[in-house]
C-alpha cells in the first residue's frame, strides 16, 4: 500500500525551555505521532494564557486506522522531491484568522514549504471536520446562531491567492454535508464528519442487543424514575432555551429527563445595565460558555423574576414571534421555568477542574437512554436551511436504540434517509423536517412531543416495541457504514495527481 506523506514544518524550541515544558506537559495528546514539536500553524500556537489554538487534526485520527501514513519534516520531503499533504487543523472560523499575523491562515508556513506549495507539489488541507459551520449566513436569524463567520471556502481561496498557491491543491474539510454543493469557489470541498467516526471509536459500553434494552424498559416501565423522553442541554443557545420554554408550556419537564442551567454570563450579556457593550452587535446572541458550579448556584437562587423575564425576552427577540410563540414566551411561562431551574440530569457543572468543557464524546451515561423511550434531541444548529450537520448527539441515540425527534435544521431527516438510515414515521410525525420556517417548525416539534407524552408509560412501551426493526437497522447501519471511504478516496485522488 502506498504511503500518504504528511509534511510538517518542525520548530526547535530547545532555546525556549518554558515553551518546551508547556508543550510537553499540556499538549502531548494533540500532536500527531512523530511530529513533536509541530509547525506553528498547528503546534504550538498560544494565546496569552498558553492555550493551543489549532490542535484539531481530526483527519489524522481518522486515517491511522485505514491508511499507511508517514510523517516527515518538509525539508526532507522537498529534498527527496516527494509530494505531501500539509495539514492545518483549525478550531475556529475565518473571523479569527485576521486578528493578527500569528493567526492568519498560511502565515506560519515556512518559506521553503510555501515555495513547494506554489510548485504544485503539496495538497494543503484545512481541517475543520470537527464542526459543521455553515458556508454562509443567510439572514439575521442565522447570523444570531453562528456569529460573524465569513464565507469559509471563499476566505480559504482569498488566503491561497494571497500566497499564490494553486487553488486546485487547496482542500476544505468540513462536517457540513451541504458545503460540498457550494459552487462559487475553485478549492476542493470534502465532507468528513469527524464526530460520527469519533463516537464509534470511543464507544465501548453500549450493547448490540436490542432485546437487552427492551427487557430493561419492560422490567422498569412502572418505576417513577422511568420517564417518557430524554432532552439534554449543555450550551444554552437561544433556540434551545425557547424549546425548553416550550416543553414547560406543555408541562413536559416532569415527564422527561431534561437539563437546563443558564450561565450567569448569559443574563449579564443581555442586560445592558450590567454588561456595557452588550448591544454592540444586536444580533450576535451566542454564548458558548458551559455552565459550572457557580452557574448552578445562580440558577438555584434566581429571585429577580421581572428582570430575568425582560432579559430572556430580549434574548429571544428574533424567534417565537407567532401566536404560539407568544404563549411560549409569556411572562407567566418564563417565570414558571425560572422557578424550576436548575434542571439537571446528572451534572451540576459542564466544566472540568481546569475550566475546560467536559467532552460529550467521553462522558455520557447509557442509563439516561435506558430510562426513557425517546429523545427530544437538540442538535448543534437549528436555523440555517443550507447546513446539514449530524453531531455525536444523534449517533448516541442510534447506539442506544432510541427513537428521536430532531430539533435541528430542516431536511436533516431527508439527508439521513438518503444515506440509508430509517427514520420513525409513522410512529413520529416527521413533517417538521420539511418546514423551513423556524417558528412553524418549532410548533410542530413541540406539538409532537406533547402528543407522545400523553401516552401512558405502558403505551409508550408498546409504541417503542413497534419500532424495533427501525432501531436495529440503524444500529447495524451505523457500524457497517464505513463513512471514511468516500472522503479518503477523494483525498487520495487529489494527492495522487500532485
Amino acid at each position: 500500500m502506498n504511503k500518504l506523506y504528511f509534511g510538517w514544518d518542525y520548530y526547535d524550541y530547545s532555546h525556549q525551555p518554558d515553551i518546551s515544558k508547556i508543550i510537553e506537559e499540556k499538549f502531548q495528546d494533540f500532536r500527531p505521532d512523530l511530529t513533536y514539536p509541530n509547525d506553528s500553524d498547528t503546534l504550538p500556537l498560544f494565546n496569552d494564557e498558553y492555550m493551543v489554538t489549532n490542535p484539531w487534526h481530526q483527519l489524522l485520527d481518522v486515517l491511522k486506522d485505514y491508511e499507511v501514513v508517514a510523517h516527515r519534516d518538509t525539508t526532507e520531503l522537498i529534498k527527496r522531491d516527494i509530494p505531501f499533504i500539509y495539514l492545518i487543523g483549525v478550531r475556529s472560523g475565518p473571523q479569527e484568522w485576521e486578528t493578527d499575523d500569528r493567526n492568519k491562515l498560511f502565515h506560519n508556513i515556512k518559506q521553503h514549504t510555501k515555495n513547494y506549495i506554489k510548485d504544485g507539489k503539496v495538497l494543503v488541507i484545512v481541517d475543520m471536520s470537527g464542526e459543521g459551520y455553515p458556508v454562509e449566513n443567510l439572514d439575521e436569524l442565522t447570523f444570531s446562531e453562528t456569529g460573524v463567520i465569513p464565507n469559509i471556502p471563499i476566505e480559504i481561496e482569498k488566503a491561497a491567492n494571497r500566497e499564490e498557491f494553486p487553488l486546485t491543491n487547496m482542500c476544505y474539510l468540513t462536517g457540513n454535508a451541504e458545503a460540498v454543493n457550494y459552487e462559487p469557489t475553485k478549492i476542493n470541498i470534502i465532507n468528513l464528519c469527524w464526530s460520527e467516526i469519533a463516537v464509534k471509536k470511543s464507544n465501548n459500553e453500549v450493547t448490540d442487543l436490542f432485546e437487552e434494552v427492551f427487557e430493561y424498559k419492560k422490567k422498569n416501565v412502572r418505576r417513577p424514575t422511568t420517564k417518557h423522553f430524554l432532552s439534554l442541554c449543555k450550551l444554552v443557545k437561544d433556540w434551545r432555551l425557547y424549546h425548553s420554554l416550550g416543553l414547560n408550556y406543555y408541562n413536559l419537564h416532569e415527564k422527561g429527563l431534561t437539563s437546563l442551567i443558564i450561565p450567569k454570563k448569559q443574563v449579564q450579556v443581555f442586560n445592558e445595565r450590567k454588561w456595557p457593550g452588550a448591544a454592540a452587535n444586536p444580533y450576535d446572541s451566542r454564548i458558548d460558555d458551559s455552565s459550572d458550579e457557580t452557574d448552578f448556584e445562580f440558577n438555584e437562587n434566581i429571585t429577580e423574576f421581572e428582570e430575568y423575564i425582560r432579559v430572556i425576552k430580549l434574548k429571544l427577540r428574533l424567534i417565537g414571534n407567532t401566536e404560539h410563540g407568544s404563549y411560549v414566551k409569556s411572562d407567566e411561562n418564563i417565570k414558571s421555568l425560572l422557578e424550576k431551574l436548575p434542571l439537571y440530569v446528572d451534572l451540576k457543572s459542564f466544566k472540568q477542574d481546569d475550566g475546560t468543557p467536559i467532552s460529550g464524546f467521553s462522558v455520557w451515561d447509557n442509563s439516561f437512554y435506558d430510562d426513557t423511550f425517546f429523545s427530544y434531541l437538540y442538535e448543534s444548529y437549528a436555523y440555517n436551511t443550507k447546513t446539514t450537520y449530524i453531531s455525536e448527539k444523534f449517533w448516541k441515540t442510534v447506539l442506544n436504540f432510541h427513537p428521536t425527534i430532531l430539533v435541528t435544521n430542516p431536511h436533516t431527516l431527508r439527508y439521513l434517509k438518503e444515506r440509508g438510515y430509517k427514520t420513525f414515521s409513522p410512529f413520529i410525525d416527521e413533517s417538521y423536517d420539511n418546514e423551513e420556517d423556524f417558528d412553524v417548525r418549532s410548533k410542530m416539534l413541540l406539538s409532537e412531543v406533547n402528543r407522545l407524552c400523553k401516552m401512558s408509560k405502558t403505551e409508550m412501551l408498546d409504541w417503542y416495541t413497534k419500532q424495533s426493526d427501525i432501531l436495529i437497522h440503524n444500529f447495524k447501519k451505523y457500524y457497517e457504514d464505513n463513512v471514511i471511504i468516500k472522503p479518503v478516496n477523494k483525498i487520495k485522488e487529489l494527492y495522487n495527481i500532485l
